[in-house]
């Protein structure tokens, strides 16, 4: 017999089982070592289910943050803000001389 890796998403942490069912929920994913589920960082998110994701945090996109960890997914920003480029946590107000411009 072999010992085989769980799949994407899914951790084991009890040695001699013969299966990895649990399954990461939203905004997590496995460790490394595929023990545990760990939170995604501020700025990512990860959403679906552990068989539809790939097992990574994905950036937040432009113009989108978050701001807390372990989230499934990411919030626009509003007022007049901006997260000008990918994995931001926050948003921010234009400097003075400058103006939020919509691509909608």
């Amino acid at each position: 017999e072999t010992c085989d890796k769980c799949s994407l998403g899914f951790y084991q942490p009890s040695k001699g089982q013969t299966a990895c069912d649990s399954e990461c929920a939203a905004g997590y994913v496995a460790s490394n070592d595929m023990t545990k589920c760990d939170g995604c960082d501020v700025g990512k998110a990860a959403s679906g289910t552990a068989s539809t994701r790939s097992n990574e945090c994905t950036n937040c996109t432009v113009g989108r943050h978050q701001d807390e960890e372990a989230q499934s997914t990411c919030d626009a920003c509003t007022n007049n803000q901006v997260a000008i480029r990918e994995g931001m946590s926050n948003c921010y107000d234009c400097p003075a001389g400058s103006h939020a411009h919509s691509s909608e």
